[in-house]
């Protein structure tokens, strides 16, 4: 058990820009894998041990919080029971993102705000139905703008009186300030100041096709209650946890000035690590694990959350075993070196499991008999893709 420990707080490293990693001479930071501990109540006395372990003083202060599965709904939905919205989606990703938030870095207030995802996430909560209305637009700019603090949206039905009230001079002038003024109040009236970088990131990301929508306000139609009913509901939640991990990848992001990587982001020396206890089908835990595995397949971006997860659900541990493993905890390193080695092949096949890294936890007394012991040197292991 040592071993992993040891493993788990070296992988929690981020590399510094100048470190070249293992795969193809890549620069800076590199792919984390979803780690699959199997064995329950053995998993969650080592997770419990693994917390303390990242608690413990350290010159690099690695950011994590431990997340019991079980009770994440309870707490998501204790948390959105004041609002007239409905319940979230993925109620385990609002509660990591609360979690997270509150945490430290550094000496920073916070992690991060995660903007791009409580947005995305308010959104698939409100109840706008589909409108026939010329201005039906309307609506969402008033939702927008109540998300961002701003004064309510201007009553289409006054943009008559600001037209009418044009001074008398030249008919040709008269006729143009009227122009002007109808188009700017119908500029005015679908601009939501404030949400510029949520913006732009919503309309260039990969996930339910946003260049299908009339600009940004179709698009954040699209999301909510009512116009959902006819989005992919699977690509609607790769986009909540996208935009989870955009805002992770942002607070790390190290900006360049004049050649050099930027103080602010190169501080961030540790990745954020999850602990995730007891997780099962029906908690919602296999499926956030399931849509972060698919993310990161079809994005191809890395991002600094580094998953540990525990789970005794042995139809689906099965099936992340297929590609790699499952490997004993003693051999955490010769496991790496072969989840490294296939990850190429896995992620261009868009695999179900290609993420994954099974770990079998041993018992107190003996190790499990079909478990890999691998040696550094074994070439074919088994379970290894071929």
């Amino acid at each position: 058990m040592q071993a992993l420990l040891t493993s788990i707080r070296e992988l929690s490293r981020r590399p510094n820009f100048y470190t070249r990693g293992s795969e193809k001479g890549v620069r800076g930071d590199q792919p984390l894998p979803i780690i699959c501990l199997q064995g329950t109540p053995v998993g969650n006395e080592f997770m419990d041990a693994l917390n303390a372990r990242l608690d413990e003083p350290d010159e690099r202060q690695i950011p994590h919080v431990l997340v019991d599965v079980e009770t994440a709904q309870e707490s998501a939905k204790a948390r959105w029971a004041s609002g007239v919205h409905d319940f979230p989606l993925i109620p385990l990703l609002d509660e990591l993102s609360a979690g997270i938030s509150g945490k430290k870095i550094r000496g920073h207030r916070s992690l991060t705000q995660f903007n791009r995802y409580r947005l995305a996430n308010w959104l698939t909560g409100q109840q706008l139905e589909p409108s026939e209305e010329k201005r039906g637009r309307a609506k969402i700019v008033q939702l927008l703008r109540a998300w961002v603090n701003r004064d309510p949206v201007v009553d289409p039905e006054t943009t008559h009186d600001v037209v009418q009230a044009v001074p008398v001079g030249n008919v040709g002038v008269r006729a143009a300030i009227v122009a002007c003024r109808f188009a700017l109040s119908r500029w005015l009236s679908e601009r939501v100041p404030g949400l510029r970088q949520e913006r732009r990131w919503l309309m260039r990301q990969p996930f339910m096709v946003p260049q299908h929508s009339a600009g940004f306000l179709g698009f954040a139609e699209r999301l909510t209650a009512g116009y959902r009913s006819s989005e992919n509901d699977d690509q609607v939640r790769k986009l909540l946890v996208h935009a989870f991990l955009e805002d992770l990848r942002h607070k790390y992001r190290r900006p360049w000035f004049r050649g050099f990587p930027n103080r602010k982001g190169s501080r961030h020396t540790a990745y954020f690590v999850l602990l995730l206890q007891n997780v099962s089908e029906e908690n919602g835990g296999w499926e956030f694990l399931t849509l972060l595995n698919a993310v990161r397949n079809e994005t191809g971006e890395p991002d600094p959350l580094l998953v540990v997860a525990s789970s005794d659900d042995q139809a689906r541990l099965s099936a992340a075993f297929q590609a790699t493993g499952p490997y004993a905890a003693a051999n955490i390193e010769s496991a790496l070196a072969r989840w490294r080695e296939t990850l190429p092949t896995q992620r261009q096949l868009l695999a179900e499991n290609a993420r994954y890294l099974p770990i079998v936890l041993p018992a107190k007394t003996t190790a499990p008999a079909d478990v890999h012991q691998l040696a550094p040197g074994d070439q074919n292991p088994v379970g290894r893709l071929r």
